[in-house]
């Protein structure tokens, strides 16, 4: 979308922008709406386009010598792998630049090209598309010279090219480039015309394209009298949903985007009005990279097919293996059995407890990051904030590193008396010690943070954290340190026990799994000991405003 200049920014420097669908202005000032709210939402949208069109990229590249082997998924495929590049780079882009405020113009220019090269080619697709399901109703010229697979391959390359050089023409002539200062992300332009006519020019294609999906649908229409099977006349009845389906998306998606982009021309929005009117074009940018691989696996029933078999594609091997195999249902069974004792090692104990070590990663990780998002890069200013997130990273830390000291107890139990055995490698023990080694990690946080008047605070551009007496948390450190130590001991205890169980073994298929337990225990051992004494010497060396984020380093208020 397209919004005049002089609005938001002074004449001589004029703000432009782009996002991926069509070009856009973000006119993210400070003194708008807060810059950490345009970031959060443009990484969220661009992180969520991504992961579903990763996901979409890989059915087709999987099913690409089935369904996908047709020219118009063909053409979907090459839309999805682009969403792919372009995120991709542009999430880089926000990350080195936008978060790590690492200066630079050439990174900028780059940003900005490759997004309006690949805007204009998602815009050139979808036209495609539309003339592609046109062509495959229509004359037999027209089907002969845009369906078939190595002639679309042709015209993508074409495509691509065009877009290379409108984008290429485009910044040079209108001057454009991306720079972020101010804590604001904006693009900057000398001369607007070259601009406004190539974004006109690419609005008229996407309407243009809805007008070919309704002729689709009505030669589609046309041949339904002629029909004689009722297949064929379902048949007929799906192409013909499908295609006034794809045309009305195609319509409402970018007419959306044109009466937003002369509202914005029109009326001199600010403040909540432009954040909503941003959403609003966050929303239809989306909307296109959402709205086909969704469509696509939603009304395509060989495509969900294919998705499913990308999915579960080993056990799929495994299953016809063994039916080839056995040629009978009892085998059938049999092997299904087997698959899911084989595959589902999360009920074994300590990969149980090896998950809620990843869950309790996760959790505190994503705490983090919503508190410095908020707090850090937002300037909301919150004392109750920093309290909550210095207590979960407390619970979390001290709960991580009491699972490590259970999981080498879980080893050595594993090869040690009956009565260690029972206790700790049932699946219910597990949970009950989980449960309170959870609860004990809160009771000692709160207490720590009690007794020495923890905080966290932004101050300069640098979050410290601070106490009023520092001997709770040596204390506690220094437990909490001891028990990795102890860890490594009794993974070292597995070792010995199961290199004295290697000269009573009798096959070689024994002998193999005890040198494979030696191994694994004794990396394990190493491992824990050599981090964590690592870490507990580096607390000593790293410097006063270092962030420790395993176990905070404090400072006392001067």
């Amino acid at each position: 979308m397209f919004v005049h200049p002089s609005q938001y920014e002074v004449p001589d420097k004029p703000t432009v922008g782009g996002d991926y669908g069509y070009v856009i202005i973000p006119a993210s000032r400070g003194a708008s709406f807060p810059f950490w709210i345009r970031l959060t939402l443009s990484v969220a949208s661009d992180v969520l386009c991504l992961a579903l069109n990763i996901f979409f990229s890989i059915v087709c590249i999987a099913g690409r010598n089935g369904i996908f082997n047709n020219s118009f998924y063909a053409l979907v495929m090459v839309f999805s792998l682009a969403v792919v590049a372009n995120n991709t780079y542009q999430l880089i882009y926000i990350l080195v630049v936008g978060l790590g405020r690492v200066s630079s113009t050439a990174a900028g220019c780059a940003s900005m090209l490759i997004e309006l090269t690949f805007t204009y080619f998602s815009i050139l697709l979808i036209f495609c598309m539309a003339l592609n399901r046109y062509a495959a109703f229509s004359t037999s010229r027209l089907k002969t010279a845009f369906t078939q697979r190595k002639t679309v391959c042709r015209i993508v390359i074409v495509l691509l090219l065009l877009s290379v050089t409108a984008s290429a023409v485009v910044c040079k002539l209108s001057g454009l480039q991306r720079g972020v200062e101010e804590e604001t992300m904006d693009d900057y332009a000398t001369d607007m015309i070259p601009i406004t006519v190539t974004n006109y020019v690419f609005y008229a294609l996407p309407l243009v394209a809805s007008i070919f999906f309704f002729l689709a649908y009505r030669s589609v229409r046309s041949q339904r009298p002629s029909a004689i099977s009722d297949q064929t006349k379902s048949l007929l009845d799906k192409a013909e949903k499908c295609n006034l389906k794809q045309g009305i998306t195609v319509l409402v998606v970018y007419l959306i985007s044109f009466i937003l982009d002369v509202v914005m021309s029109v009326t001199k929005p600010f403040g909540l009005s432009l954040l909503l009117l941003f959403i609003a074009q966050l929303v239809c940018s989306a909307a296109p990279q959402l709205s086909l691989p969704i469509g696509v696996l939603i009304h395509s029933r060989e495509a969900r097919h294919a998705a499913k078999r990308t999915c579960f594609l080993a056990l799929k091997k495994r299953l016809l293996s063994n039916i080839s195999s056995s040629g009978a249902r009892v085998g059938l069974n049999w092997t299904t059995k087997r698959f899911h004792q084989k595959m589902n090692i999360m009920q074994n104990p300590f990969y149980a407890i090896v998950s809620i070590f990843s869950l309790a990663a996760v959790i505190n990780n994503t705490c983090q990051l919503i508190y410095i998002f908020t707090v850090g890069l937002g300037g909301v200013s919150s004392s109750a904030a920093g309290y909550v997130s210095i207590l979960i990273e407390l619970v979390f830390t001290y709960f991580t590193i009491l699972l490590m000291f259970f999981m080498a107890l879980n080893r050595y139990a594993s090869y040690s008396t009956s009565h260690l055995m029972t206790f700790l490698i049932k699946r219910k023990g597990v949970c009950h010690i989980t449960v309170g080694l959870l609860l004990l990690s809160v009771t000692v946080s709160i207490a720590v943070c009690k007794l020495s008047g923890l905080r966290r605070e932004f101050d300069d551009d640098m979050m410290d954290d601070f106490a009023t007496n520092v001997v709770p948390i040596a204390i506690s450190n220094c437990v909490f340190y001891t028990l990795p130590v102890i860890a490594s001991v009794l993974y070292f205890v597995t070792y010995r026990s199961l290199r004295s169980q290697e000269s009573g073994a009798v096959t070689d298929k024994t002998k193999t799994l005890l040198d494979k337990a030696e191994k694994v225990n004794m990396k394990a051992g190493i491992n824990t000991l050599v981090v964590y004494l690592v870490v507990r010497s580096g607390v000593k060396i790293v410097p006063p405003r270092y962030d420790q984020r395993a176990v905070p380093h404090i400072t006392t208020p001067s």
